[in-house]
């Protein structure tokens, strides 16, 4: 599907650009080699896990995220645009739509659950992806491979997994992708924070079953041993797999900078050795938690991570607070590449409306998220961007935002589209400032009609802890949002103090299927019932989610009357009237008494015939009419052909009444195309002759002789239909007669 952006939209945009007034430096990279461990057997055991499986729970304890710089300056030289004349098209801010004037995101095509807290760690750091036969889900605790359905295939813990590194590894913070274009999975994890030799643990799958050989490595954190390795997070493009972590000082806990990890993607496809670059980011200067983006471009070379830069910017031109992110560009030559600071997006770019600010965290890092049957608030995190997508020319993006800016007091969900030179597109807010509901830890995907999917968590004072998700149709340039779906409720009240917070999240999981690309799954977390040792446990949990479609099919035959032997044509017109596609859409029409399935064609999809029943199937289906055309041949059985035609899709459909299309083709009183077969049966002493009922216009003649026993005479006999055959009773006579039927536009 292509996007539509208007010229006067363009121009409105282009007039807030951004541009620096001089170009910033790349930031320096090093070549390094990583530790690796190649061909390493797939570990665990098929079926649920259990603690009695893995052993005694890890000693050691993961880290706390620590403080980033916030509120960080433009750098020297940079200025902001002006708000334009024209705003950028599909911006959305809270409290501009009601969520009762909002039809319903469609209900999950499927759901099941993956993983509940087993109590060895207080937050499940919830990741995983879908690919084309399993679902991998990676947790602090647990590595657990699943069928497309559900049913479980291996179990793991995250240790176990990148045991093949080292023994005693302790591994923290996961990351799961899967490439639909390599057929392979990436898996990213924090290890050892508290040894000298802290690092980034590296998995890539050596195919597109998970449950083969993996290609493992380990990436030193800090050559001095006096850093470890925070909240890794992955992409990748056609060239290369990027990880950026934040780098915290062991001893003093303090933030120390950003690292960017560049690795040739075919290299580490391949078992190479795994060379990299590595671009060291100070954070003073650039903050953390540049976020790489999953790319779905195939073609594209360049690879965009965004950063959440300054959520209460005052923009000292227009005396207003207004929230900023930045745009970071990976580009050169595999080995060679650099990484470029680039451009600024801000909310101010929202011309119509007041700027939107928020705060980058909570000053004293209070849990602001209500919650039910409790006095305990949940952790609700920091600002920092949560996932980034990159898909046609555009990049997305989502994250928590904490509000209001200068004294937050709850949190929204809020995702941007934005081109890569710093434009916004579009920005949309999930907030409510008066209901006291809290929303955090979102993620995105975006499918090929550009529909996006954030799926996220709720709190309030009047549910447990849950799991959402909401649905944004696009309309060929701008996304609108549907109402709000629970896809699991919360079971009960959530405490699991650690560090004096009641931690939850940090993430959670959207992607797209790449078996089928207008589905769309979310892996979220929420509340499970407490155990007399756990009295907060949490769950996550797998939704698949289609748009909902209006299919409309109509038929079209070659003709409104048919004789016996005919070849009947019928058209059959599908088109979809939502604003997003049908996908997966398949037309059957079966046969039917008197016509006789020959052929299926289509321009637009595939067409065949199968054990009597004609199919036409498309991949996705807008509303531009597609067609097919099924070919019968007309046997003359019946008077009257009754056609029925059946569409269907993935997902739910809004109006099925439209799905069905009917035709009813009478057989005409004109000579057929090919001669009946006629049937005699005795009775007793009566004997009779029957034909096909489709053959009108028949009269029954005699002779005496086969040949040369005079002409044909009619005779007078009663005919009857008993809607498969004409028949009719002969009468009797003395010696051998000869009866005979002929078409003569007379009969019954």
């Amino acid at each position: 599907m292509s996007r539509h952006y208007s010229i006067p939209l363009l121009a409105g945009l282009f007039l807030v650009v951004h541009f620096p007034a001089r170009a910033e430096s790349p930031i320096p990279a090093s070549r390094e080699t990583p530790f690796r461990a190649l061909h390493a057997p797939a570990v665990g055991n098929p079926g649920p896990a259990s603690l009695a499986d893995w052993g005694a729970p890890r000693l050691r304890v993961a880290p706390h995220p620590g403080p980033q710089p916030a509120n960080l300056p433009l750098p020297p030289g940079f200025a902001l645009g002006t708000p334009p004349a024209q705003p950028a098209w599909g911006s959305v801010v809270g409290g501009t739509i009601q969520p009762a004037d909002l039809a319903s995101s469609p209900t999950p095509i499927l759901s099941f659950d993956s993983v509940q807290d087993d109590g060895t760690s207080a937050v499940p750091d919830t990741s995983g992806a879908v690919g084309m036969g399993q679902i991998l889900t990676v947790l602090n605790t647990t590595v657990r491979i699943q069928g497309r359905n559900g049913d479980p295939l291996s179990t793991t813990t995250l240790d176990a997994f990148f045991q093949p590194l080292h023994a005693d590894i302790f591994t923290y913070d996961p990351r799961c992708l899967h490439d639909p274009y390599g057929s392979r999975w990436i898996v990213t994890a924090g290890a050892d924070p508290d040894l000298p030799a802290a690092g980034i643990a590296l998995a890539v799958s050596s195919a597109e079953d998970p449950r083969q050989a993996w290609f493992r490595y380990f990436i030193p954190a800090d050559p001095a041993g006096q850093l470890y390795a925070d909240s890794p997070t992955v992409g990748f493009n056609r060239r290369w797999i990027v990880i950026q972590a934040n780098l915290y000082n062991r001893v003093t806990g303090e933030f120390a900078e950003s690292q960017v990890i560049v690795f040739d993607k075919a290299d580490l496809y391949a078992g190479g050795a795994g060379t990299f670059t590595r671009f060291r980011l100070p954070g003073a200067d650039y903050g953390g938690s540049q976020i790489p983006a999953t790319t779905l471009d195939p073609t594209l070379d360049t690879l965009h991570l965004v950063k959440s830069w300054n959520g209460n910017y005052a923009n000292p031109q227009s005396q207003a607070a207004e929230g900023l992110l930045r745009i970071f560009i990976l580009s050169g030559a595999t080995g060679s590449e650099v990484l470029t600071p680039g451009n600024f997006v801000s909310t101010a770019q929202d011309g119509s409306l007041p700027p939107f600010a928020w705060a980058d965290f909570q000053p004293d890092g209070a849990d602001l998220g209500a919650q039910s049957a409790t006095q305990s608030r949940i952790q609700l995190g920091d600002s920092r961007i949560q996932s980034v997508l990159y898909r046609g020319g555009t990049l997305w993006c989502s994250q928590t935002v904490l509000v209001p800016a200068a004294n937050p007091t709850r949190s929204g969900v809020q995702w941007w589209e934005i081109f890569e030179d710093g434009r916004l597109f579009q920005r949309h807010l999930i907030d409510e400032s008066n209901g006291g509901w809290s929303y955090a830890y979102p993620s995105l995907a975006v499918n090929n009609h550009y529909d996006v999917l954030v799926g996220y968590n709720g709190f309030s004072p009047t549910t447990h802890p849950s799991a959402y998700y909401r649905l944004y149709p696009n309309d060929g340039s701008y996304n609108h949002p549907l109402g709000e779906q629970r896809m699991r409720g919360g079971l009960a009240p959530y405490v699991e103090l650690y560090n004096g917070q009641n931690r939850w999240g940090d993430w959670s999981a959207t992607c797209v299927d790449p078996l089928d690309d207008g589905a769309l799954w979310t892996l979220q977390e929420y509340s499970i019932l407490p155990t007399p040792s756990d009295p907060g446990r949490w769950g996550v949990a797998w939704a698949e989610v289609v748009a909902s479609h209006d299919l409309r099919l109509s038929p079209f035959p070659s003709t409104n009357g048919v004789v016996p032997g005919q070849i009947l044509s019928l058209t059959l017109v599908l088109s979809n009237q939502s604003p997003s596609f049908a996908y997966d859409a398949v037309v059957t029409l079966p046969s039917t008494a008197g016509w006789e399935l020959t052929s299926a064609t289509s321009t637009n999809g595939l067409a065949w015939v199968s054990n009597g029943v004609a199919y036409c199937s498309f991949d996705h289906v807008g509303p531009t009419p597609l067609r097919c055309t099924i070919n019968g041949r007309v046997t003359g059985a019946t008077p009257t052909l009754s056609l029925r035609a059946t569409a269907t899709a993935l997902g739910p459909d809004s109006d099925p009444s439209t799905d069905t299309a009917t035709a009813e083709i009478p057989l005409l009183n004109a000579p057929p195309l090919t001669p009946p077969t006629l049937a005699a049966a005795a009775q007793g002493t009566a004997f009779s002759i029957a034909w096909p009922a489709g053959y009108l216009g028949f009269v029954v003649e005699s002779r005496e002789a086969a040949a040369g026993g005079g002409g044909w005479t009619p005779v007078s006999v009663a005919l009857v239909n008993d809607g498969t055959l004409r028949r009719a009773t002969l009468p009797q006579a003395g010696g051998t007669r000869y009866f005979r039927i002929r078409w003569t536009g007379g009969g019954n």
